[in-house]
């Protein structure tokens, strides 16, 4: 689960150094790839949400269980 996290953390973090290179102006960084790497970031982030929401809901559901 931490892999996880730091991927997500890593790539967020390079969508935002990318993104911020080409906004000033950097001829080493094209467009498709701000928007690839946003998109992947993006992707990931959501992925990430989805699997805690499903563990939250199991939680739930295992706590409501009359033992």
């Amino acid at each position: 689960m931490r892999r996880s996290l730091t991927k997500i953390s890593s790539e967020q973090a390079l969508s935002t150094r990318e993104t911020q290179k080409f906004e000033l102006g950097a001829q080493s960084v094209a467009l498709i790839e701000v928007m690839i790497d946003g998109a992947n970031a993006g992707i990931l982030f959501q992925e990430s949400l989805q699997i805690r929401n499903s563990l939250i809901s199991a939680y739930s559901t295992i706590m409501r269980l009359d033992l």
